[in-house]
């Protein structure tokens, strides 16, 4: 049982305490920093990170993609299945869906995610990709770039899983008491890598699907970040590429109220 999980759980939920633990899996949970990051840290927007020579990501129509966040997995926790070092990238399309294909999530034609194994210590090998100037249709409409830090964590999972429904008897989970009771207990919201995703509509995947979160991003409408109406995005790979650290196919989400 992962970390001895023995919290303490209402009477309407107690029955199910075997069920919960075993949904629980370590992440490591983001938090969103005031500051100026540089090019090499974990953020949200601002100047990418990118090599001298490598083709920077479009969109269908030719156009840059913006960069969505970085994250430096040498300034962050160590997750097990999750690169140890290097730094991912995840860029979208600046448009008002924000890039989302809703045909095809892992079409790519919005969306791109991008993973340097190693990083380059020096700037003159860097090439300067500055972020667009127009901010009304990104989730950073602020402009300004937020920092990101990291703490690991453990979580069981979310109301908004499609595996949420395995754990209580069919009639038990329409019960407003065990939803509420649970959604206190155990809060989805929040940024993210790995652990179980928060929606605010559905999970646009079935069951079955093994796609894992590689990351979750929610609005902060004080740091000046929001997806549509107090939505959140996410990022899901299967684990087979993510042990590969293939990136060519992760599916994107978001939605919002």
């Amino acid at each position: 049982m992962i970390l001895g999980m023995l919290f303490e759980l209402p009477p309407e939920l107690e029955p199910y305490r075997t069920g919960i633990e075993a949904t629980i899996k370590p992440c490591i949970q983001l938090e969103k920093m005031m500051g100026e990051p540089s090019l090499r840290d974990s953020k949200i927007g601002g100047i990418p990170y990118w090599p001298k020579g490598m083709e920077y990501p479009l969109d269908s129509r030719g156009k840059p993609l913006y960069l969505l966040a970085q994250l430096n997995f040498e300034q962050l926790p160590k997750l097990e299945g999750f690169p140890q070092t290097g730094l991912l990238q995840f860029f979208i399309a600046e448009n008002d869906v924000h890039g989302m294909d809703f045909d095809d999530g892992e079409s790519g034609t919005g969306h791109r995610v991008i993973y340097h194994e190693k990083i380059l210590k020096y700037n003159e090998n860097l090439e300067t990709h500055k972020a667009s100037e127009k901010r009304a249709m990104l989730p950073l409409y602020s402009g300004s770039p937020i920092g990101l830090n990291g703490t690991h964590q453990y979580q069981a999972i979310s109301i908004c899983d499609f595996g949420f429904a395995n754990i209580f008897q069919s009639k038990t989970v329409e019960d407003r008491t065990i939803i509420d009771a649970y959604g206190d207990l155990h809060s989805s919201h929040g940024d993210r890598i790995g652990g179980y995703p928060d929606f605010r509509q559905n999970d646009p995947r079935k069951m079955g699907d093994e796609r894992v979160l590689l990351l979750q991003l929610d609005t902060d409408d004080d740091l000046g970040f929001m997806w549509g109406d107090v939505g959140v995005g996410s990022f899901f790979i299967l684990p087979e590429a993510l042990e590969c650290l293939d990136f060519s196919k992760v599916f994107y989400y978001w939605d919002c109220y």
